[in-house]
């Protein structure tokens, strides 16, 4: 860029620029909401459902789309996993002996799969804190939290501790 001017975007709605670092953000322009292409077990379900009621589903545009689908695919594979390694952790190895049962590999191998995708969902507030979208919603929430307890407490007034006295002191001791 010559003169380290920001390019104006074309007439681009929900496009916003941070003239700090020149970066573009798009706010809002996410995908709407979709089934996944594939039956859920009950608590994959319960999270594909949550995901989409929290802010990281804004960011879903449809080159991401394949990160959801690999998220809530590993999710629903960690969940029958460990549903069959409850069941029994112990099962009769081939040659007759009692091993561990092969799902916990496979629970491994979706949870790192859930943690990658997580990490660029922006899901958790960690990860959502490193993407900067957990900044926005504390701080709503913080907002919120001022509010209410403004409203709740009493307008009273403090006396003025007299020129001279020690800090420490409670009021009452004055």
């Amino acid at each position: 860029m010559k003169g380290g001017k920001v390019p104006k975007p074309l007439n681009v709605p929900n496009v916003t620029i941070k003239t700090r670092n020149g970066t573009v953000g798009v706010i809002g322009s996410g995908l709407k909401r979709f089934e996944p292409p594939f039956a859920l077990e009950e608590i994959a379900q319960k999270a594909w459902d949550d995901f989409w009621d929290d802010i990281p589903s804004m960011l879903i545009t449809s080159a991401s789309q394949v990160v959801l689908l690999r998220w809530i695919d590993a999710v629903n594979k960690y969940t029958v996993a460990a549903r069959e390694f409850d069941e029994s952790p112990m099962i009769e190895g081939h040659k007759g002996t009692m091993v561990l049962n092969p799902m916990i590999r496979m629970m491994g191998t979706a949870f790192m799969v859930i943690r990658d995708c997580e990490r660029q969902l922006g899901i958790g507030v960690m990860n959502a804190t490193q993407l900067g979208l957990a900044s926005t919603a504390e701080k709503a929430r913080v907002d919120d939290l001022t509010k209410e307890y403004e409203t709740d407490q009493p307008k009273t007034r403090r006396r003025r501790r007299p020129a001279g006295t020690d800090p420490r002191l409670d009021d009452d001791e004055l």
